[in-house]
């Protein structure tokens, strides 16, 4: 009936009056039978012994026979959606137009929603996001052979240039979607391409909403470092209001984070850690993902907001967060504010999840903290109303494209969603998105992991810290062949030979705290920079020549320096300590170690980080020729 109105015949209103009656008429109905088909229309006496217009007649019946065989063929056809699915007869309930309503400023995000009948014949959708890939239950990431259980599903949203969400498109043939998998990246080059994959088509679409419910699980984890006093204390009703959107039977969880980590009611209440300007990012990530996973919700999320790198996790890394994501289901959105963010480890999380990743930086919001809210807001707002409407897109693979497993050549694939809108007066537009589905894991770590900071002029280590070193030490002899490095750094203040002994001072402070904890001294090295390799370069701020007064930790792999130079032989550890810190004074990698002679205990010095033997060697010449030492290499 669709294709007869859109061919015209809806301009006759007597002969779109007889299109029901016609189409009850079979196949091989007699010209006589049509002619019987009393018309509720005043047509007036004799119109049916009108030969031209049992030729109109009959005429309609053919093409309504005919349209309704090539729908029927269409819709045989489950590979290429080509309009409204099976499932497309379900309506928002008024409740989410009480609570969300149109928009009238323009903008990017998610800002409100129209009704059906607000829209226009003119109305053309502006852009089309996908916020979530869910259930992403296919082996590898491998379209073209799928699980036999997988049961993907795509969380999309429609805009107009006012940032409203446009409803009921999926039942307009107006508007036609459509789903392609794509690989961006190939395992035998670097460079990526684009490369169409798998036609997926879609199984079906239905609106769907989230809000208020018991099946939803919103964790909300906030960065505290000294560098975000610059975004002003509005960020914080920002938080609030976010979660207030969501619905009272939502459960919310709310982690806060420096170098340390601060949950529901500590947080809630608004106190927060002083801002000495380190960040936890991994491990405060890991500690919200660990919460979720013991949600008995369906659905987790966990929005992460980072105006920083990582600096304090010491032994969390990124893949510990992923693996935790990736095995509870949890949907990662991860905000990078400011442009210290680490957007690498930040995308990451929010890709390999199948969440949103969203970068606010200072080109968009400028220096005033008004500017720096607003934009924040805007992107929370976008988060929140997506649970509250949206369009859920369950495709359907077409094996018969691509017979061929995708995971052994494919290292990155998206998932690419197409809308085309031929909507009356206007030219067909078509818009889409792509969003990561497979993508490589590559090994990452921070370029700092900071276990201290200092007071000027000190080498005494806070309270603060003591939670970050134990952690450290536990750590340590749990794993008693792993081996670190303490490296002590000041500020931009003194002088060069004086800063590198405060440096190596402070690396001492927390090499002593370890060994109190029963840490074997073999594990640890210590090397001093002074203020040679600050974290920041101008220190206008207090939190930022805190930051760059610190310990740092390394982990080291013996096995790519393995060469060593025996030195001394003493018999206290008092005198080790001191040996020690005589040569790393000289500039050399020094540590010690505990052994027996006639099970007498007693300590040997070591410089060690020599790549090959003749490294090893020249350096043992050198220094026995200036300090007259009988010395070994090993």
């Amino acid at each position: 009936m669709k294709q007869l109105i859109n061919a015209g015949l809806y301009q006759n209103p007597r002969t779109f009056s007889l299109i029901p009656r016609l189409l009850s008429v079979g196949e091989g109905a007699k010209k006589e039978e049509i002619g019987r088909i009393q018309s509720p229309l005043p047509l007036g006496e004799g119109w049916v012994r009108d030969n031209s217009t049992k030729f109109l007649l009959c005429a309609i019946c053919i093409i309504a026979l005919f349209s309704m065989r090539s729908v029927a063929q269409d819709s045989s056809n489950a590979s290429i959606y080509r309009g409204p699915t099976v499932q497309k007869a379900n309506e928002l309930p008024d409740s989410i137009f009480a609570i969300l309503s149109a928009s009238g400023a323009k903008s990017e995000y998610f800002s409100g929603l129209k009704r059906r009948t607000e829209t226009t014949m003119t109305t053309l959708p502006s852009r089309v996001k996908i916020m979530r890939i869910t259930e992403r239950n296919v082996q590898n990431g491998d379209f073209a052979n799928p699980n036999p259980q997988a049961n993907v599903r795509l969380s999309a949203i429609v805009l107009d240039g006012l940032g409203n969400f446009l409803p009921s498109l999926h039942n307009d043939s107006a508007h036609q979607f459509l789903l392609v998998a794509e690989c961006v990246k190939m395992k035998s080059q670097t460079a990526p391409t684009s490369q169409a994959l798998s036609a997926l088509g879609i199984q079906s679409i239905r609106e769907q909403s989230l809000y208020n419910s018991s099946d939803l699980s919103i964790a909300l984890c906030t960065d505290k470092a000294g560098y975000m006093q610059r975004f002003g204390a509005q960020t914080e009703v920002a938080y609030q209001a976010f979660f207030s959107a969501f619905g009272a039977n939502v459960e919310k969880i709310r982690v806060q984070y420096d170098h340390r980590i601060a949950t529901d009611s500590l947080a809630m209440k608004g106190e927060t850690a002083p801002n000495l300007g380190l960040t936890a990012l991994y491990k405060a990530s890991y500690k919200a993902a660990s919460l979720l996973k013991y949600s008995e919700r369906k659905h987790k999320a966990l929005v992460i907001l980072s105006g920083g790198a990582d600096d304090a996790s010491i032994v969390y890394t990124l893949r510990d967060v992923l693996e935790v994501v990736r095995a509870s289901g949890i949907t990662v959105y991860a905000i990078a504010l400011g442009s210290g963010a680490d957007t690498y480890a930040l995308r990451t999380m929010a890709h390999s999840s199948g969440g949103r990743f969203y970068a606010v930086d200072e080109v968009s919001f400028g220096n005033a903290s008004s500017n720096i809210t607003r934009e924040l807001i805007a992107v929370l707002q976008e988060i929140a109303n997506s649970y509250k409407v949206f369009y859920e897109i369950t495709p359907s693979v077409n094996t018969a494209s691509n017979q061929d497993s995708s995971s052994d050549f494919c290292a990155e694939s998206d998932i690419a969603l197409t809308l085309t809108s031929n909507v009356q007066h206007t030219s067909t537009q078509r818009i889409r998105e792509a969003a990561p589905y497979l993508a490589a894991q590559d090994a990452y770590f921070p370029k700092h992991q900071i276990i201290a900071t200092f007071a000027p002029l000190s080498a005494t280590i806070q309270d603060d810290y003591e939670g970050l070193i134990s952690t450290l030490g536990e750590t340590l002899k749990d794993n008693p062949t792993k081996v670190i490095e303490l490296i002590g750094h000041t500020d931009q203040t003194g002088n060069d030979e004086n800063n590198r002994n405060f440096a190596l001072r402070r690396a001492q402070a927390v090499k002593r705290y370890l060994l109190l904890m029963g840490v074997n001294p073999a594990q640890i090295r210590l090397r001093s920079v002074g203020r040679e390799k600050p974290i920041f370069y101008f220190e206008k701020e207090d939190w930022k020549s805190r930051a760059n007064r610190r310990v740092e930790l390394r982990w080291l792999d013996p096995s790519l320096v393995p060469f060593e130079i025996f030195a001394q032989v003493v018999s206290t550890e008092e005198d080790a300590m001191r040996l020690e810190a005589e040569w790393n004074g000289r500039g050399y990698e020094a540590y010690y170690e505990a052994f027996l002679i006639n099970r007498i205990p007693v300590y040997r010095l070591k410089l060690w980080g020599f790549p090959t033997l003749e490294s090893a060697e020249k350096v043992k010449r050198e220094l026995q020729e200036k300090y007259r030492l009988r010395l070994s290499v090993q």
